[in-house]
């Protein structure tokens, strides 16, 4: 009994000894397991966040590249302009003659005419033979001066510019930006399109390296082939290969994102080594588990000899130390989100942290600051930095303030927003080294989408000029009407339900002698006239698709009719080349005789010569041209004689009002000066007798309107 009973006295330290055995053994398991998903969970989070920011900085180096350029061809063609104005005043200009100088100046002959472009709205290209001249023109009376400069002087220029710009930001920096020259988009029979054109500081040695689809990474993946057929496509894409990273000298994983600057035939990439992040974040887990682990092994071996004597002093110290454990743990976890959802240079959350905490807030601010790029390029990207961390000190008082992107800030509320918030926003701005800081501020309420519809709101009031922007159902409503009406348009477009209508044009005995085509479009099973929905094909850039349906079903159509159809042309049909090539082709297949081509007179016309071209070309297919809505634009007399056109289509604002009598001088007016220059007139919007008994003893030739027939389907 004895014997037992001192068994039995073990029995409950066995029991307890067995179970601490196995709780050791279960929470080295389970911490092993929660470690293993930590790691695999962060990089896998890791290394999307970096993809974004990838794109994201090719993005902004493709827009940093523009500015560059804009700027560099806004000084020159000031140089130009006071290099002209040098040589008109202190020389002797002769004719121009264009024999492939880098610079060129001199009078323009009267007969000459030159090919020119307007790049971005502002600079005209000049081009001849293989030449291109970025030129500024100068008119002494009857005298026209130009100077210009060769279009690769400048180019070479802005290329040097940003080689030194990329120089800056890619120094001791792995996740570098590099540039390749795109030569062909046909390889030829060894694969090669292009070369390396520039790369970092330390890997200099690898520029002017051919490119090739035939040639592999290290482990036989064709990742040229793939990003290259990416770039042929117009698109940019991620790409996986194989590369040796010049910081460890070893052979690994690498993502990149590639772009294409179409202008220089340039492939942008911009790549990170998945190795960077997963041996980072595996170092600092597996320090954590080595430490575990042999703090795990001493206790169980200091645990098995002293378990019985030391029992209740041993309990409290194996919890201290786990407690330790765990604030390591997490100081660890603490440090890596630090490290990726808090600006640098700031230390604000960042754009991520702000998609972590979008659950906290029913309302959200985005505000920018105003031309921070421009003071960036005036002042350096120091002076830039100092403005950023003052607009943190600024709104040092919000609770939920972030840094979004490179000057984009947000602010987030629990509760939803109004004007007051918007202009407390507003009323934050300061001066900074005699420096206006100031913001353009959008908001939202909408819970499914605050970040979106808040940039959305600031991108609103950046485009309409206002200096804030809530948005709201309203605008979400007609955002959602907008995209129902484009996606609509869309369709008609696809199943080509574009129509035109046509009215008559009739002579002063009321005989038909045109037609003018109108265009309709089929949506949702109804007509409508463009005038519903010309802003919006703009805006989806659409327009021209519209028109060239329209272009080709009316040369359709006049195979069928026996008298002259008219065609409208904008500024912007006569300037886009598929459509010029388009109207010219069909010219060429079926001749111009029945066709007149309408053109708006009005301030779109940005460029006379350009529509000059035009006009004389078609002409010599036998096509005539009419001048539409005149009267309602610059209507300068001479501009109009220079155009050459056959009729003149008299706007309806002045024929409304025939009543008055300042309005029937006009018409008086613009029937002599028709006549003396042997061109036909016709009246537009002709409603009643009253008016056309009016306009015909005034002289119009032909007249239109709803008194003669409303624009209708062709039924022959």
């Amino acid at each position: 009994m004895k014997k037992n009973i001192l068994l039995l006295s073990y029995l409950p330290i066995v029991i307890v000894f067995t179970i601490s055995v196995a709780f050791f053994i279960f929470l080295y398991f389970a911490f092993e397991d929660n470690i293993d998903k930590e790691l695999k969970l962060t990089q896998e989070k890791v290394i999307n966040l970096e993809k974004r920011y990838l794109k994201k900085s090719v993005k902004d180096f493709k827009q940093t590249f523009s500015l560059f350029k804009i700027s560099i061809y806004e000084r020159t063609q000031d140089d130009l302009a006071e290099f002209l104005k040098y040589l008109i005043k202190h020389t002797d200009l002769h004719t121009l003659k264009l024999d492939g100088d880098d610079i060129i100046a001199g009078e323009i002959p009267q007969n000459v005419k030159f090919n020119y472009v307007i790049e971005n709205n502002k600079f005209v290209i000049l081009k001849h033979g293989e030449c291109e001249y970025l030129v500024y023109f100068t008119n002494l009376g009857k005298k026209v001066y130009l100077a210009g400069i060769n279009k690769k002087i400048i180019d070479s220029f802005v290329l040097e510019k940003i080689i030194s710009y990329l120089d800056k930001i890619n120094k001791n920096n792995p996740s570098y930006i590099a540039l390749g020259k795109i030569l062909t988009f046909t390889p030829d029979k060894n694969g090669n399109f292009g070369y390396l054109f520039y790369m970092p500081p330390n890997l200099k040695s690898k520029e002017g390296m051919i490119l090739s689809v035939n040639k592999p990474d290290v482990k036989g993946n064709y990742f040229r082939e793939e990003y290259f057929n990416c770039l042929k496509k117009g698109k940019s894409c991620f790409v996986s290969y194989y590369f040796e990273n010049p910081k460890t000298g070893k052979v690994e994983k690498k993502v990149s994102y590639y772009s294409l600057l179409h202008e220089y035939n340039l492939s942008i990439l911009k790549g990170i080594y998945e190795s960077q992040i997963k041996q980072e974040l595996k170092n600092k887990i597996d320090y954590v588990v080595r430490q575990f682990k042999n703090f795990f092994i001493l206790s169980i071996v200091i645990y098995i000899l002293v378990f019985i004597i030391f029992m209740f002093f041993f309990v409290p110290f194996i919890n201290r130390t786990k407690s330790d454990l765990i604030k390591e743990y997490e100081g660890l976890i603490s440090k890596l989100k630090n490290q990726y959802y808090y600006d640098e240079l700031t230390h604000l959350p960042n754009r991520n942290k702000l998609f972590e905490d979008m659950e906290k807030f029913k309302g959200l601010i985005v505000f920018d600051i105003d031309n921070f790029s421009t003071i960036n390029e005036i002042y350096g990207f120091e002076f830039g930095n100092e403005i950023l961390k003052k607009v943190k000190e600024k709104f040092r008082a919000y609770k939920y303030f972030y840094r979004v992107g490179s000057d984009e800030f947000a602010i987030g509320y629990p509760h939803q927003i109004n004007g007051f918030e918007l202009k407390n926003v507003l009323n934050m701005s300061f001066e900074y080294n005699n420096i206006d800081i100031n913001y353009e501020i959008g908001g939202s309420n909408i819970k499914e989408r605050l970040f979106q519809t808040a940039e959305m709101a600031m991108k609103m009031a950046k485009k309409n000029k206002l200096k804030y922007l809530l948005y709201d159902e309203k605008i979400e409503k007609s955002q959602k009407e907008k995209f129902n009406k484009i996606q609509s348009l869309h369709h008609a477009l696809k199943e080509k339900k574009v129509f035109p209508y046509y009215q008559c044009i009739v002579d002063k005995d009321g005989k038909i002698c045109k037609y003018e085509a109108l265009m309709r479009v089929e949506v949702d099973g109804k007509i409508i006239s463009p005038f519903a929905f010309m802003d919006l094909i703009k805006e989806a850039n659409i327009y021209h698709d519209f028109s060239k349906i329209m272009i080709e079903k009316v040369f359709e159509d006049s195979k069928k009719i026996d008298v002259p159809v008219s065609i409208n042309l904008s500024f912007e049909d006569i300037v886009n080349r598929e459509i010029n090539e388009l109207i010219f082709s069909l010219l060429e297949k079926q001749g111009g005789e029945n066709i007149v081509f309408e053109v708006l007179e009005s301030e779109s016309i940005k460029n006379f010569d350009m529509v000059k071209e035009f006009i004389v070309k078609v002409k010599s297919y036998n096509a005539q041209i009419a001048i539409d809505d005149f009267g309602s634009g610059y209507s300068n007399f001479v501009n109009i004689l220079d155009l050459n056109p056959d009729i003149i289509k008299i706007d309806a604002s002045i024929i409304k009002n025939l009543n008055n009598e300042k309005y029937r001088k006009i018409v008086e007016l613009i029937v002599e000066f028709a006549k003396n220059f042997n061109i036909k007139t016709v009246a537009e919007f002709v409603s009643d007798e009253e008016k056309f008994l009016i306009l015909s003893y005034l002289g119009i030739d032909e007249y239109q309107g709803f008194y003669f027939c409303e624009p209708i389907e062709l039924s022959l």
